[in-house]
This record gives structure tokens, C-alpha cells and sequence, in this order.
């Protein structure tokens, strides 16, 4: 199965300078672990999304587009997002979550093969993640339910691949106060489940090519354009 990246919450602190050593403690190496080859369901009890209760608040319609900060152009490395700054636009529903698009671009800069986690056979995306810097908890770990023995996505050395993913979030509330956890503004990674062998237990690749260039997040209350 796939286990998202929970750590230990606390006071939303910012990482602005956070390098590829401080990313690699705490939870990073776990936001995405493949385990039994069989269907599974990630539930926690203590951080389980309960059911949306009482009154559905409305997405509203902003006149005036809002601002999207970003931290500059995006940097010429291997794995990166399409910008370094995205605006995460309310979900319909009593809950508070947003969603926001990003177009990554993988390059296997490397001498030799390098391997791509899948959810299922005919999945068209990599499993990834969107993590920050511990022990901040990110609102954006995706939750995956995958079966084992699943051929990766295999990218030869000099080839690149781009996908557009759907992020959402947040994906885990408290019991009983239906508190996020997690934090939706702020400095973040694109986190692949990148490996350097094809198999279940393949040996994983450093953090220097699961991570992507960070980039910064906003939300608003208003509707998609």
C-alpha cells in the first residue's frame, strides 16, 4: 500500500533556504512507500476525512483575479514544475480544500535507467506527492490505494517525460472538530517515487532527483476560472 507523509503538525514555519539534506529527514522518504502486492486502503483513525456534515458553502466568484506569488523562474535542473508559484482555488463542499494544477518535467539526466512508481498497470501518471520541509506537515500528501508488481515508468537516460497532476487538498481532518491537517500556504516540493531498478523493493533514488525545484502556494475562496 501507499502511506502518506504524516509527521508531527505544529505552527506553520517557513523553509525559504531548505536543502535536499533537511527535506531527506522526518517524513520525506516516506510520503510515498510501496509494501504488500495487494489492494490496500490507507485509513487513520486519528486523521481519517469524515463525512461532510451541514451546510455546503458556496465557491464565490471573484470580479478581480487574485495575485500568485512565486519564487522566480524556475531553476534549470532536472525535475520541475512549470512555475514556481500557484494559486489553489476552493472546492465546493463544508470542508475547506483547494486544488491547483502542475505540469511537471522529468529528465533523466543520469548514465543510466530510472524508474517511476505507477498506481495501477494502466495508470497514466507517476505516484507523487506534494511535501514540505519537516516537520511541517504538507496538506497536499496525496493518498494512494495501489497494488504491488506493477511495472513502473521506465526513463531512459537523456528522455523526458511531462504530466499535468490534479493536486488537492487537504486530504486528512481531525475527528470530531474536522480541523485540517496540514498547511496549504506556503513553500512546497513535487515529491516522484523515483527508483533505480524496476520491482517491488527496488532500491530508491536520492532526494536530488525525487524532488522538484520548490514552488510557493496561495489559496483563495474563489471558484476556478
Amino acid at each position: 500500500m501507499i502511506l502518506p507523509c504524516l509527521c508531527g503538525g505544529g505552527p506553520r514555519s517557513k523553509h525559504p533556504a531548505a536543502t535536499n539534506a533537511q527535506l531527506s529527514r522526518g517524513c520525506l522518504t516516506t510520503a510515498l512507500r510501496l509494501a504488500a502486492p495487494v489492494l490496500s486502503f490507507v485509513f487513520l483513525i486519528s486523521c481519517s476525512s469524515p463525512v461532510e456534515q451541514g451546510t455546503v458553502k458556496p465557491v464565490e466568484q471573484c470580479p478581480v483575479k487574485p495575485v500568485i506569488e512565486n519564487l522566480g523562474p524556475v531553476p534549470p535542473r532536472a525535475f520541475t514544475t512549470d512555475t514556481t508559484g500557484y494559486l489553489a482555488y476552493r472546492l465546493p463542499g463544508s470542508l475547506p480544500s483547494y486544488h491547483f494544477q502542475i505540469i511537471s518535467r522529468f529528465e533523466n539526466r543520469t548514465a543510466s535507467t530510472l524508474y517511476l512508481g505507477r498506481c495501477f498497470p494502466d495508470s497514466p501518471q507517476p505516484l507523487f506527492s506534494v511535501v514540505d520541509a519537516p516537520p511541517v506537515e504538507s496538506g497536499y500528501a496525496q493518498v494512494w490505494a495501489c497494488i504491488g508488481s506493477v511495472q513502473p515508468f521506465a526513463i531512459r537516460t537523456g528522455e523526458v517525460r511531462v504530466d499535468t497532476l490534479l493536486v488537492e487538498g487537504p486530504n486528512f481532518f481531525e475527528n470530531g472538530t474536522n480541523a485540517p491537517i496540514g498547511v496549504t500556504e506556503g513553500d512546497f516540493w513535487l515529491y516522484y517515487d523515483v527508483r533505480l531498478a524496476a520491482g517491488d523493493g527496488a532500491p530508491t533514488a536520492p532526494n536530488s532527483l525525487k524532488l522538484s525545484n520548490a514552488f510557493r502556494v496561495r489559496t483563495t475562496s474563489c471558484s476556478a476560472p
